[in-house]
């Protein structure tokens, strides 16, 4: 239920404008449409000339009716800023999954350190959707790394980690036997926010809840029901690692989770994607060699397409600045070919972490 903020009696639904039928009107309609949006709006403190700060006039028709061209200024700019501080490295959150640009590689404390030359390419690709072929299925074999980083509060930080280290054994063994239908991001969020005693929900996002560990019921393995979260501890590299600790984990941890699954989307992308364009190299039994070399020249300048510039060797003899140009060449290449492969952005590896201690 929603209280008028001006004459404190209850709504049903937030008041979305208040004034005249004009552009304002449309505009604010069409910015506070989406119910997730209407709940998460909140009336601004007043400024001094009595009007609101942010979102649409609540003080009713005079004050919706005369709003100065300073005051539209105003708002704009306090619009930017707001979209500003969503995109800042220091923010604690990121902004909402669903409109994170995925072709940025983004800052931020959870995660280990981002790779210029990737964030390069990546910025630097075409986006151009009439070249994609959708070769590959644009599902995420892993899920993205930064879907953790945009979990604020303890206890979804603790479902998200406890249900991939939980998932994580089963599931490297599932992706190696290269399925043919992959999670989206949506699925996988819905998997890790979820626990074990979620298997009937009368709410839409419930029942998400409830289709997405269907999902990965064959990987996860049975739970008894009633259960409130995963019992005893869960591994990750030999290591054991406590449930309880997930709350308020070791940032060098989580450093190592996040960048193993960088590494892990990006190791299977590659190879999927190697497999689809070139599937006549894999009768040799060379070309798993040259794979597991990961990333090599030898890989990428077999495709088609590959410019001239990367079918040499990279070799430490090279000039600096020439390998350095053959090598961003590389990166660009395969960042664009996956692009036009899957109709989606690659998880490109991020900075090793270093040691960690759980």
């Amino acid at each position: 239920m929603f209280t008028d903020p001006v004459k404190h009696f209850a709504r049903p639904f937030p008041v979305r404008y208040v004034g005249p039928n004009n552009y304002e009107r449309s505009l604010a309609c069409r910015r506070f449409l989406r119910q997730d949006q209407m709940e998460m709006w909140q009336v601004t403190p007043t400024n001094a000339a009595g009007t609101s700060t942010a979102g649409p006039s609540m003080a009713g028709p005079s004050s919706a009716g005369t709003q100065s061209a300073p005051n539209h200024q105003a708002k704009r700019k306090q619009r930017a800023n707001q979209k500003a501080l969503c995109k800042s490295p220091s923010s604690n959150l990121l902004t909402e999954p669903q409109l994170r640009d995925r072709w940025v590689e983004v800052d931020h404390s959870l995660l280990p350190p981002k790779q210029n030359g990737w964030a390069a390419a990546l910025q630097k690709a075409s986006r151009d959707e009439t070249c994609v072929t959708h070769r590959l299925p644009a599902g995420y074999r892993y899920p993205e790394p930064t879907v953790f980083a945009n979990v604020g509060a303890p206890a979804s930080r603790k479902r998200y980690l406890a249900n991939w280290l939980a998932l994580r054994p089963t599931w490297l063994a599932r992706i190696a036997a290269e399925p043919t239908i992959l999670p989206t991001p949506p699925m996988w969020r819905m998997f890790l926010n979820s626990q074990p005693g979620d298997t009937t929900s009368t709410t839409r996002a419930g029942a998400k809840k409830v289709e997405a560990r269907a999902f990965f019921a064959d990987a996860l393995g049975d739970v008894p029901d009633g259960a409130s979260t995963w019992a005893g501890d869960v591994g990750f590299r030999g290591t054991a690692v406590q449930i309880a600790s997930l709350t308020d984990p070791p940032l060098p941890l989580v450093h190592a989770i996040l960048w193993e699954l960088a590494e892990l989307s990006f190791q299977s992308d590659l190879l999927a994607l190697d497999k689809a364009l070139v599937p006549q190299l894999w009768d040799a039994p060379i070309r798993e060699a040259q794979y597991l070399a990961v990333f090599s020249s030898e890989v990428i300048s077999a495709w088609p397409s590959a410019p001239r510039g990367i079918k040499e060797p990279l070799l430490v003899t090279i000039p600096q600045n020439e390998l350095q140009k053959k090598v961003n060449m590389l990166l660009e290449f395969y960042v664009q070919t996956f692009f036009f492969s899957t109709g989606r952005p690659p998880v490109v590896p991020r900075g090793y972490p270093g040691s960690w201690v759980a």
